[in-house]
């Protein structure tokens, strides 16, 4: 063993430390070699320290959430695994001036053909003012954190219904729900900055988009964050949060996948190129893909933007199918899709 794993596993003990941790176990994929470390940081303060001592020590790590949009390689992770389980959840107070959800931060979204396609705009009504701060650790899983505020009477989360990942995950990849950014629910963040130093950070120091955020580049890991909700409309968003589940029930797989393997693309490339919807599940559908298996993965017969592990499946199977994919749609349309999935270990 090398020496940094000894170290490692002696300043965080033995009992909390894993070797050759299968991260099929830990990813919503059930897809994943072993990692060399695997190690859960339960509160804040075991999180910070695991992440300062393995920076020290030179190893490479992974903050690993609820294990939603990811694809581990069937080699594993060389390094350790620290997977975020702080799930603290507390409202701090109200806002004296409430937040208004702007139109233009929403997410173009714009089914096509209904019966076929998930149907989702008579859903659609204007958010309440966003007046009451939430902190909430980033372990927190994004369902549970949703079934929690519509409980205490907080509503906005509920655009994000059905979604398979962790709070700090949502961040990272600015999780989009219905047409809503998560950032658009977020005040504050309190992050372990590269330096090994605590600090909270406003959203003017981050740049968000579609699906993606700068964090991992300039601040490595989320502690916490400060979300942004609302008291007003709860009855209404209790409805459509039930709604909007039971569609997505309908038309997305929702075990033994990762969630959406791409981005959708943008309405004007929809209209550049005829499709009536800017779903990348639509692209490639018209390619005959549905149902395409390679090996024991399988392009979801209900969304074709969905990847779905039949069982036992194998991390390199899944990438011949995105890039089967890939290849489809570029042939067909002219569209270089963008994957939404983060690859991570060795393939």
């Amino acid at each position: 063993m090398k020496v940094a794993y000894q170290k490692i596993i002696n300043k965080l003990g033995k009992d909390r430390v894993k070797l050759n941790e299968s991260m099929a176990n830990h990813t919503t994929f059930k897809i994943g070699g072993p990692a060399d470390l695997f190690y859960e940081a339960k509160t804040e303060e075991m999180l910070v320290r695991s992440v300062r001592l393995v920076r020290e020590m030179g190893v490479p790590y992974f903050i690993l959430g609820n294990g939603s949009n990811l694809l581990v390689g069937d080699k594993g992770f060389r390094g350790i695994v620290i997977k975020n389980l702080v799930s603290k959840v507390k409202i701090i107070g109200r806002l004296q001036k409430p937040k208004i959800v702007k139109e233009n931060e929403k997410v173009p979204y714009k089914a096509a053909h209904p019966k076929k396609y998930l149907k989702v705009a008579d859903l659609d009504f204007p958010d309440g003012p966003l007046d009451t701060v939430v902190e909430v650790g980033a372990g927190v899983p994004l369902q549970a954190l949703i079934t929690w505020s519509l409980k205490n009477n907080l509503s906005g989360l509920h655009w994000f219904a059905g979604i398979p990942a962790s709070v700090g995950g949502a961040v990272v990849h600015n999780a989009h729900g219905f047409t809503r950014l998560f950032a658009n629910f977020l005040k504050s963040l309190k992050v372990l900055d590269k330096q090994g130093n605590l600090k909270e950070i406003s959203l003017s120091e981050v740049n968000f988009g579609y699906g993606f955020s700068d964090i991992p580049q300039k601040y490595a890991v989320i502690v916490s964050v400060n979300l942004l909700l609302s008291s007003k409309n709860v009855a209404k968003a209790k409805e459509i949060y039930k709604k909007w589940q039971k569609r997505k029930l309908m038309i997305q797989p929702q075990k033994n996948c990762p969630g959406s393997i791409f981005k959708n693309i943008s309405e004007n490339l929809a209209k550049k190129i005829g499709a009536p919807t800017p779903g990348t599940g639509w692209l490639i559908d018209q390619c005959g893909l549905k149902g395409k298996r390679i090996g024991k993965a399988e392009i979801s017969p209900k969304h074709a933007n969905f990847i779905v592990n039949l069982g036992k499946a194998k991390a390199k199977d899944v990438v011949a199918l995105i890039t089967l994919a890939k290849k489809k749609v570029k042939e067909k349309f002219g569209v270089d899709l963008k994957e939404e999935i983060v690859r991570v270990g060795e393939f």
